[in-house]
């Protein structure tokens, strides 16, 4: 059983960028109508996770190491000049318009930890920036996942795979345990604990593509069907009342992860197949390439297209323009600069060019009052 060569670059990974971040966008406008689409966020962190580990497998393969120092330098090229240009602009606005816990905002952006603050409501309901909690539970997996795979690596490699999946059970019992004492579905929602299981569920696919997949499970991930049917599973799940759902946060993220990756892995053994080449597709490519200034500047988009005349598909198709014309600005001005610099810590005769997608593309999860919250997206 030889190890999976997995591309550099994966058009389709962009593809399933784009599915994330417009379920998400169609949630927040419409939530009555889109009320799962909040899943969005974990099938970003499904493929997050996926691509981080396979990333640093790759690297330890190479070099029979994998260098930290570089792994964290390309993270912060890639995600702060593009935030901190978001969070100095928005701050800016909330101050002008006298916005109250906006500095307080802006230490919770640029620390991570907006996902506590959120959880607790540590600054009230209403955040101007509260959307970038997803960002900071990636931001934490960065911080831990890699210190953890290499003392595995290097001590307790046979167990790899078992250690992966023990966290994703950790992680959902842990959920288990806080729904049965009762703790509201609003903490829960943002703690890194819930969020574990899909960004494990996607390391766990790295791994077994790492590893080399029999010939038999090979042809049966790469089978259109099997494509078509996850493809199919999720969106469904995109319809259903997930806020709700207790079992969602219990064990269905680790479930939705897994269809993810189902996605994921058929991407790269069945580069052809139809599923595929519709995700490869040039404008959807495109929203998933700048789908981390989406996930920034979509929010404070939306306060400023909002209006009680407005329907749901004029709000949509508004926010859509306004967040595409900023993304592309983004994109050209501060993002392809900084990660031009970034090729600079990329080590030599390994290709790092599959950028692991942050909370780009789904992580723009922030419930609705309708989805059960008194907080709002303003």
């Amino acid at each position: 059983m030889e190890k999976t060569k997995v591309p550099a670059r994966v058009a389709a990974f962009d593809g399933l960028r784009a599915i994330a971040i417009s379920a998400v966008l169609i949630t927040h406008v419409d939530p009555d109508n889109l009320p799962g689409g909040q899943l969005g966020v974990d099938l970003f962190f499904a493929l997050s996770g996926y691509l981080i580990t396979s990333l640093l497998l790759k690297e330890y393969d190479h070099f029979g190491r994998v260098s930290l120092k570089d792994f964290y330098i390309r993270r912060i090229l890639r995600l702060a000049p593009a935030l901190m240009v978001f969070a100095v602009v928005v701050t800016g606005i909330a101050l002008a318009r006298n916005e109250p816990h906006a500095w307080g905002e802006f230490f919770a952006v640029i620390t991570y930890t907006m996902n506590f603050v959120a959880a607790f409501k540590l600054l009230g309901d209403s955040m101007s920036m509260g959307h970038t909690w997803s960002l900071a539970v990636e931001e934490q997996f960065y911080l831990l996942w890699p210190l953890l795979l290499i003392l595995l690596l290097g001590r307790a490699r046979g167990w790899l795979m078992g250690a992966t999946l023990a966290l994703v059970g950790a992680g959902l019992l842990s959920t288990f345990a806080l729904q049965v004492m009762g703790v509201d579905t609003w903490i829960i929602y943002f703690l890194p604990t819930t969020r574990v299981a899909p960004l494990l569920v996607g390391a766990a696919g790295a791994i077994a593509h790492w590893r080399g997949l029999p010939s038999w499970s090979a042809r049966l991930v790469a089978s259109p069907w099997i494509a078509v049917t996850a493809l199919g599973l999720i969106t469904a799940w995109f319809f259903r009342n997930t806020w709700a759902d207790a079992w969602t946060w219990r064990a269905g993220v680790a479930v939705f992860a897994a269809l993810t990756v189902l996605l994921i892995v058929h991407a790269i053994e069945a580069p052809r197949s139809l599923v595929t080449r519709i995700l490869s597709l040039p404008p959807v490519t495109w929203l998933g390439r700048r789908s981390y200034a989406f996930y920034l500047w979509h929010a404070p988009v939306l306060w400023m297209t909002a209006g009680p005349t407005k329907s749901p598909w004029m709000h949509f198709m508004a926010t859509f323009a306004m967040t595409a014309a900023i993304a592309e600005l983004s994109w050209r001005l501060v993002e392809a600069p900084a990660l031009k610099l970034k090729t600079r810590f990329e080590r030599a005769g390994l290709p790092l060019r599959a950028e692991p997608s942050e909370p780009h593309a789904g992580a723009l999860d922030w419930p609705s009052a309708k989805q059960g919250s008194a907080a709002q997206v303003r």
